[in-house]
């Protein structure tokens, strides 16, 4: 079950990832990008949050696959409890959203 779960959103992330990469939304919407309220205070965040996150959403989703690969050929051998591989993949799937908060966050403090 996990290796389906980390595959999938992997999948997801990295293709996410590489299609906000190719194709960015030039403005600030709801439909298409990386849209959170701190990359919609203005123009400036968007244009950043738009070429900052695509990267390590294809990063993190290639993490996620790879971590699924190796759930599945040495899940016998790795003797992690359920809830910690649980958490594990829960931080994994967060972290690029964190990451990007948090660069937002030092890059225009000055505008808060």
């Amino acid at each position: 079950m996990e290796l389906f779960s980390y595959m999938m959103v992997g999948i997801v992330y990295a293709v996410s990832g590489f299609l906000m990469q190719e194709y960015p939304a030039k403005n600030r919407n709801y439909l298409w990008g990386y849209a959170t309220c701190s990359s919609m205070k203005s123009q400036d965040r968007w244009d950043f949050a738009q070429k900052y996150s695509p990267k390590l959403f294809i990063n993190y989703g290639l993490g996620l696959i790879v971590l699924g690969l190796i759930e599945n050929y040495f899940g016998a051998w790795l003797s992690a409890d359920r809830i910690f591989r649980i958490a594990a993949s829960a931080l994994l799937i967060l972290l690029p959203i964190i990451q990007t908060e948090l660069e937002l966050k030092k890059r225009f403090k000055k505008e808060e």
